[in-house]
């Protein structure tokens, strides 16, 4: 049976893990937040700007500003979706596949050598 003095190193390590993902957890989550306000903001003042485009027959100075505006909503909407998936979420599952269908197929040829 193992002491407790030995588990303690593996419980600090632990916790300090845990630590190290919560905080992980509320960085990603405050850059979020800022990117979804800032995602509203930009969609707003490309309203304001279509709406203002209108009204004083302006439509080349502020289709440009559209435009960048655009983008920059495209990026914010591309940084928002790429870090709710990453590689570390995808690991598993992925390492899960290969093998059952590694398995599947080397079953599935042993099968045939018996059964001919």
């Amino acid at each position: 049976m193992s002491s407790p003095k030995q588990d303690e190193p593996d419980l600090g390590q632990a916790i300090a893990t845990v630590e190290a993902s919560l905080s992980q957890l509320k960085q990603r989550y405050q850059q979020v937040e800022r990117d979804q306000k800032r995602q509203q903001q930009l969609k707003e003042l490309k309203q304001e700007l279509k709406q203002q485009a209108k009204a004083n027959n302006t439509e080349g100075i502020i289709r440009a500003e559209l435009k960048h505006i655009e983008e920059e909503i495209i990026n914010l909407e591309l940084n928002l979706e790429s870090r709710l998936w990453n590689w570390k979420e995808l690991q598993e599952p992925f390492w899960q596949a290969v093998r059952y269908t590694g398995l599947g197929i080397i079953i599935g040829w042993i099968l045939r050598l018996f059964s001919s």
